[in-house]
Order: C-alpha cells, then structure tokens, then sequence
C-alpha cells in the first residue's frame, strides 16, 4: 500500500510537470504559426 501511495505521488508530480510542458509547448507552438503565417503573408 505504501508503494502505491508514493506511486500515485511521483504520478500526481509527472502529471504537473506534463502539464508545464504542454502548456509552453502548445505556446511556442501557436507563436511558431502564427510566425510562419505572417511571413507567407510578407511574401505574397
């Protein structure tokens, strides 16, 4: 039972940290595009 209980806890921290991932990549992902977009409007 103590193992799970600190599994669920190294779980519960992964998910945290999953989660600051995804949200900065999900920024620099729609900065990157909306980069991108801009630039094929400046060429034509």
């Amino acid at each position: 039972m103590k193992d799970r209980d600190s599994n669920a806890g190294c779980m519960l921290r992964q998910q945290k940290n999953f989660n600051k991932y995804f949200v900065s990549f999900f920024c620099n992902y729609a900065i990157t595009k909306k980069i991108n977009s801009l630039n094929k409007e400046t060429e034509g």
